[in-house]
């Protein structure tokens, strides 16, 4: 089975500081329908796939025997959580903490939409496939240099440098996904 972690507001919103806005890294969230695809993809491929996540946005609405939104189960527990993401095929992750679970259990990774490019793991079994970065003035995608330099911890900061963040499009997500499968 593939576990699927998608960063969203709800988790911070809900069990970080109070007195801290975290919308400064919201160039870090997902949308869970960009996934959609890809966990239809692997189920179809034979894979079960668990959608995670303690507290999440929305649901990740697929119909599909092999696929289970455990993130708005009822059965949902902290436990699991960690035996699951420990002993999966493969993880699929936009980078957050559950998927350092993963990590430590040497389960190769797949991180989606993931940025800083700076902050990639590359010492395991690990692909990094971040979101897209274009400058705002020529619609030009940066190269990986500029995305090295352009490594920011806010969105204000990529809106100052005159960065536009593009979310990978369902279909890319999709084809990493079998690709790494």
């Amino acid at each position: 089975y593939v576990c699927i972690v998608v960063r969203d507001a709800a988790y911070l919103n809900t069990f970080g500081t109070e007195s801290k806005d975290w919308s400064y890294h919201s160039y870090r969230d997902s949308e869970i329908r960009d996934y959609r695809e890809a966990a239809i993809a692997l189920a179809d491929m034979g894979y079960k796939v668990f959608r995670m996540g303690k507290k999440v946005e929305s649901s990740l609405n697929v119909n599909h025997q092999n696929v289970v939104d455990y993130a708005t189960s009822v059965d949902r527990s902290d436990l699991l959580d960690i035996w699951l993401i420990a002993n999966c095929k493969f993880c699929i992750s936009t980078a957050l903490g559950l998927d350092a679970v993963a990590s430590c259990f040497r389960r190769p990774i797949l991180f989606v939409n993931a940025l800083p490019l700076k902050h990639m793991l590359t010492s395991q079994e690990h692909v990094f496939v971040p979101k897209h970065l274009n400058w705002k003035q020529t619609g030009v995608k940066l190269s990986v240099e500029e995305y090295l330099q352009h490594s920011y911890n806010s969105s204000v900061e990529y809106e100052n440098n005159g960065i536009e963040i593009c979310s990978l499009a369902p279909l890319e997500i999709t084809n990493v996904a079998i690709e790494f499968a």
